[in-house]
């Protein structure tokens, strides 16, 4: 792990970023619906499948990393059971529905790489990929079938095959994909595209991600809250974070694997709402006030829990 003041610089540097693009967005140099969707767009589409290229082509295998997508899988499991059980005396099909959907998926491409890079370097990376294996398949595939059945009307059901043909074309996904597939056959990229000096094709592409994606959360950032969401937004608050931290801290107490890899798991347990499911919201119909303010307050939050777990952790060895 990187050392306190390495650390410190590295969360500095973010707030820096996040400080411009908000900035950006009061002065009107960049706007949410224009710019601000535009990053967002180059983010999900070329940047982000980038960094998951160049990192699990790279990575050799230890029992923590295979373990991390069924962990993913097993808070979902968990975090699904509650919210289903919280949420089922919402007045509507679709409010219980948008609310079970944003307490899943955490943002572990956006939020957390860029930090966890700093912090950790490649090394800690390699965790953090294949946690986001299995919570990508989580975002593309049951958030995506919650957002579709419960924006359907009464007695329509979601088509199969549209579901399906969705989720395995999505950018990031097929980027997990290939990439495990590549490394399972031993292939390297050419050092023109991708090399360990990190001066190819896609690791120039993926180094652009930190930036875009800080800047881009600051475009986003938004100080109104509205009070008739105070609810409801606390019950996925209190959810996703009760759970998170409980079973994060179990993870890296009890966990006989590397402090490194205990640490990121209990990161990916803190992470905000994904950014996917934003897309969702605004695709299908749901509240994009209510998924704004969650998403910002999520943001806020998860960084300052970052930032103290980190702090509470560095100098610890990995």
């Amino acid at each position: 792990m990187a050392d306190l003041t390495t650390l410190n610089a590295q969360f500095a540097i973010s707030l820096a970023i996040i400080a411009i693009g908000y900035l950006l967005k009061r002065s009107r140099v960049i706007d949410k619906e224009g710019g601000g969707k535009a990053l967002v767009r180059i983010i999900f589409n070329v940047t982000l499948p980038a960094i998951i290229l160049r990192t699990l082509t790279r990575i050799q295998m230890d029992v923590a990393m295979v373990a991390m997508p069924f962990l993913a899988f097993l808070i979902t499991g968990v975090v699904l059971g509650s919210a289903y059980f919280i949420h089922k005396g919402e007045p509507s099909k679709k409010q219980r529905g948008q609310y079970v959907m944003m307490s899943l998926g955490y943002n572990v491409g956006n939020f957390a790489f860029p930090l966890i890079q700093g912090v950790f370097g490649d090394e800690g990376l390699k965790y953090a990929a294949m946690f986001d294996v299995g919570n990508a398949m989580v975002i593309f595939g049951l958030c995506y079938i919650l957002a579709v059945t419960y924006s359907a009307k009464d007695g329509e059901r979601p088509r199969a095959a549209f579901v399906a043909k969705k989720v395995l074309t999505s950018p990031p996904l097929l980027s997990y994909v290939i990439g495990l597939v590549l490394n399972g056959v031993g292939f390297r990229f050419p050092d023109v595209v991708s090399n360990l000096g990190d001066t190819g094709l896609i690791d120039v592409i993926a180094r652009s991600n930190t930036f875009i994606t800080f800047l881009a959360l600051g475009v986003y950032l938004d100080f109104k809250l509205d009070k008739k969401y105070w609810k409801d937004l606390a019950k996925i608050l209190l959810t996703r974070y009760g759970i998170g931290l409980l079973l994060g801290i179990a993870f890296l107490l009890l966990w006989p694997v590397s402090l490194m890899a205990r640490t990121i798991l209990l990161v990916c347990f803190i992470l905000p709402v994904g950014m996917g499911l934003l897309v969702f919201v605004v695709q299908f119909g749901y509240d994009e006030r209510f998924a704004g303010m969650l998403s910002n307050i999520m943001n806020v939050i998860s960084f300052g829990l970052l930032w103290l777990v980190f702090l509470a952790l560095g100098g610890t060895g990995t």
